[in-house]
């Protein structure tokens, strides 16, 4: 997966009348964003407490007690992951990060 339009069919794209361009800059914070919500979810175990909410199940007794502050997290990548590490750093957590430089 990525944000370009490397995996999209440019034929067939242009064949439907659909435009494709490339905006590799545009959707960075955002998409950091996305990643840590992500990660908050999976700590706190979104989904599941979702559905047991709808089955009219919670309170604190099964609600996860995992937290993401002072644990450990790994990112490799280019700017998405320096944004990912600016907004967790108010969470406490520590963050052990590898930017990626072609050629170096």
């Amino acid at each position: 997966m990525g944000i370009g339009y490397d995996n999209v069919d440019l034929d067939a794209a242009r064949a439907a009348g659909v435009v494709v361009c490339n905006g590799p800059d545009s959707p960075t914070v955002s998409t950091a964003e996305h990643a840590v919500m992500l990660l908050l979810a999976v700590t706190k175990e979104l989904p599941i407490q979702q559905a047991r909410a709808a089955e009219g199940i919670g309170g604190p007794a099964v609600a996860s007690s995992l937290e993401l502050g002072l644990g450990l997290l790994g990112l490799v990548g280019l700017e998405l992951v320096l944004i990912v590490f600016e907004v967790v750093l108010f969470l406490s957590v520590f963050v052990v990060r590898h930017r990626y430089r072609p050629g170096h």
